[in-house]
């Protein structure tokens, strides 16, 4: 569903990949940095730096409510070579499209790299390789450092125009979400069909009828929808997708408006879901 696309944005790719460990902490070496951003946010993130004197390890988890949280790993090891590796894992079925967002930039980013390995899945996504060009222990020593505070920065305070109000209900098969600002607003309702399918309808207010016109014709573009209805300021389509139920739709709206409260996306996604 477009609100799923737009509810799950993909977190924006520092240096690290999701990953869950089997090995204990004291493995990674000493802890030398660390941050969590701040409590009573449905999304929230906390992240580790580790050193020894040839190797740095960085962690990060994605918390979003009740939804599995994203490990995230990324490892330098310096010798002759610098030898590198992003891991990222997710138990979480709505994370699929942040998983092939994350895939398709780690390909590009390795295919720079000696010895390349990217192999990707809904689930996990797995990158390895070597660099020449050997970086000094104190150099990486800030870069990580400061990799572990975009991390939490990202989605502290975004850059965007802030919500003044966005809440989420629910009534059975059906959740709602309304988001207001200055001079628009948009109400979104999500209905669960069974069978891994739902449908949506949108109604905007201080939106052009132009705008309106592309959002239209966007959704009956899009692979999937169906029975695309627009009338007016209100759009509507259904939509199959695996691993859909009430519970993720919910939680789908709760990521949305904790994004649109703290400018971390604009208003447009919510139309287009880019």
């Amino acid at each position: 569903m477009k609100f799923l696309k737009l509810a799950l944005f993909s977190i924006p790719f520092v240096m690290t990949a999701c990953f869950e460990s089997t090995s204990s902490a004291d493995s990674y070496g000493d802890l030398i940095y660390e941050r969590k951003s701040p409590a009573g946010r449905y999304v929230s993130r906390e992240c580790q730096v580790y050193a020894t004197d040839s190797r740095f390890v960085f962690k990060g988890t994605v918390y979003a409510g009740s939804l599995g949280p994203m490990n995230y790993f990324s490892e330098i090891e310096i010798g002759s070579k610098m030898k590198v590796k992003d891991e990222f894992r997710t138990s979480e079925p709505l994370f699929a499209e942040s998983m092939e967002e994350e895939c398709a930039m780690l390909k590009q980013t390795y295919a720079q790299f000696n010895k390349p390995s990217v192999t990707c899945s809904d689930k996990e996504v797995l990158a390895s390789g070597e660099v020449d060009n050997v970086l000094s222990h104190d150099y990486l020593t800030s870069y990580m450092k400061d990799a572990c505070d975009k991390y939490i920065e990202e989605v502290v305070d975004g850059n965007y125009e802030k919500a003044s109000s966005c809440t989420v209900r629910s009534e059975g098969n059906v959740a709602y979400m309304d988001v207001v600002y200055a001079t628009k607003s948009a109400s979104l309702k999500a209905t669960y069909l069974g069978n891994e399918s739902g449908m949506m309808e949108e109604t905007y207010t201080g939106v052009s009828a132009d705008t309106l016109a592309m959002v239209c014709e966007y959704d009956k573009a899009q692979p999937g929808y169906s029975d695309v209805r627009c009338d007016g300021a209100t759009i509507s389509h259904k939509e199959t997708k695996a691993n859909v139920t009430i519970e993720n739709m919910i939680a789908a709206f709760e990521v949305t408006c904790d994004a649109l409260r703290n400018g971390l996306v604009p208003f447009e996604r919510v139309m287009f879901g880019e």
